[in-house]
């Protein structure tokens, strides 16, 4: 209910650290600002995770990027996935 008629981001390929596709993640946009995320298994579709507020995934490390751009040109940048935390 909170996220109602707010956009969804295009979709960010997240990978494992075997270098395969491990999950998609969606941010939720109010305007142009993130105010949640959702990360869906590629495999299911299902949502395995989400929250309020930036995903670590996309804000943080595109801005790392843009700032540190010297130390990233021409190389391949994954993000790595390897699934939901799971607190027994």
């Amino acid at each position: 209910m909170i996220w109602n008629g707010e956009k969804i981001s295009e979709r960010i390929n997240l990978y494992n650290s075997d270098d395969q596709l491990s999950a998609y993640l969606y941010n939720i946009l109010h305007g142009n600002k993130i105010i949640g995320y959702v990360i869906v298994d590629p495999k299911t579709d299902k949502v395995v995770e989400y929250a309020l507020g930036q995903s670590p995934y996309s804000d943080y490390l595109s801005e790392y990027i843009k700032a540190k751009s010297d130390k990233f040109n021409n190389k391949k940048i994954t993000l790595l996935y390897d699934g939901p935390s799971n607190l027994v």
